[in-house]
């Protein structure tokens, strides 16, 4: 299996409610690593490097150099109900983030998935996530989150009554 990393830099501020060190605002240079795997095309690339910097770059500068628990306290593409942007959480979120923005191109290669994530708070401290399961391509988050984030994988029909639907209400 061959993978393409990207790696994005941003600034941003959080506080953690309640935590001995980190109760205190405070800032990170935070470095966000997204791989990808996927077959080779025919130009000799799994996907386009500015292609996946199109899918992940807005979601990276809604938090650049701000407080990202005002982010959170506004919505702004967050989810509700954090009391506390750890690392763990802000990874979470971007794995929601990148694989909807995925589905949502069209010229995305169905073969590529997102293969790994990691979230670097310092220079020494990250948050990883992998998925638990392999993916066969990119997949609809449900409403909570909860399909990309577990890997857990609906069997080919649902998947083929969610894309039909999804159709369906474009051609509205």
């Amino acid at each position: 299996m061959l993978s393409i990393t990207k790696l994005f830099n941003f600034e941003s501020a959080h506080w953690l409610v309640g935590h001995p060190s980190c109760g205190q605002i405070h800032g990170h240079s935070f470095r966000l690593e997204v791989t990808v795997s996927g077959p080779v095309n025919g130009q000799g690339m799994i996907v386009d490097f500015s292609t996946l910097k199109e899918v992940v770059q807005p979601f990276v500068d809604m938090l650049d150099h701000l407080t990202i628990n005002n982010v959170v306290k506004l919505g702004n593409g967050l989810g509700g109900g954090w009391q506390n942007p750890t690392a763990e959480r802000l990874l979470l979120w971007f794995v929601s983030k990148i694989t909807q923005g995925m589905i949502e191109r069209p010229y995305w290669p169905k073969k590529v998935t997102l293969y790994r994530l990691r979230l670097y708070e310092t220079a020494k401290n990250f948050a990883e996530w992998v998925p638990d399961v392999p993916f066969d391509g990119p997949h609809i988050v449900d409403e909570y989150g909860t399909r990309c984030l577990t890997g857990i994988r609906r069997n080919t029909q649902d998947i083929e009554e969610l894309e039909r639907a999804r159709r369906e209400a474009l051609d509205d």
